[in-house]
């Protein structure tokens, strides 16, 4: 049994294995930035694994949740979907996410993980750099070196 599985009924599993099948579920849900529907949960997942950074707004989204409670059937689901709400750090919210069922292991997310951690790490030197260029714009020398400094660590 899942993580995601406890705490719900038994009869939970077997309306989430009925709701795989794309053909029960003739609504989609359009992703935002990607403009690419999913009708199952697993395509979600798959899409969310793989367009991560123009996931970002989608997958905890009230349109998601309502999607996956209205449409998938999955209210449990779809309550653990909310509660990821909670979390703050965007890629912990994700790998949350990927992680409410086993669809993947725990090596495609660490991969997934590095992937992150890369991009964020790219995105503060990108800020210091130009909070650095700014400074440097201004004649504020010392600050600005102390901002340039500050993203080659």
């Amino acid at each position: 049994m899942t993580d995601f599985m406890k705490g719900c009924d038994i009869g939970l599993a077997e309306r989430i294995l009925m709701a795989l099948n794309q053909s029960e579920n003739e609504i989609p849900y359009k992703f935002t930035m990607t403009g690419m529907s999913v009708y199952t949960f697993e395509q979600a997942l798959y899409h969310v694994y793989t367009y991560w950074k123009e996931s970002m707004d989608d997958f905890c989204s009230n349109e998601f949740i309502e999607w996956v409670t209205d449409w998938l059937s999955q209210k449990c689901l779809s309550t653990q979907i909310s509660d990821l709400n909670k979390i703050e750090i965007v890629s912990e919210k994700l790998v949350s996410f990927l992680s409410l069922t086993d669809y993947y292991d725990g090596a495609a997310l660490a991969i997934l993980q590095v992937e992150i951690s890369d991009w964020e790490k790219q995105l503060e030197w990108e800020r210091l750099k130009e909070m650095g260029d700014y400074l440097m714009g201004k004649g504020e020398a010392q600050k600005a070196h102390a901002y340039y400094k500050k993203a080659l660590t």
